[in-house]
């Protein structure tokens, strides 16, 4: 998100696009771990390889989860910078 976009929202409107941001990524991480045990305990136990494309998915996440990590931490530095100020 660019800085102009931050600035001209209000701390309420920030504190709650960063608790959503923090639900999303919990839930898609969570998605995902239970996806690559599933598919794992196929591979593993099952001997089945008919569900490991899957694994791409579970892993695919990953930048997603990373980049609305940056994005809360962003907002984050905006609500401390206007709250030293």
């Amino acid at each position: 998100m660019e800085k102009e976009k931050l600035e001209s929202q209000s701390s309420n409107e920030l504190r709650q696009k960063i608790k959503t941001i923090k639900v999303i990524v919990g839930m898609l991480a969570g998605t995902s771990i239970l996806l690559l045990v599933v598919v794992l305990y196929l591979l593993i136990v099952k001997k089945n390889n008919s569900m490991l494309a899957l694994l791409v998915v579970a892993f695919s996440s990953i930048p997603i989860i990373l980049f609305n990590l940056k994005q809360a931490k962003q907002m984050q530095a905006e609500l401390d910078l206007r709250e030293k100020s």
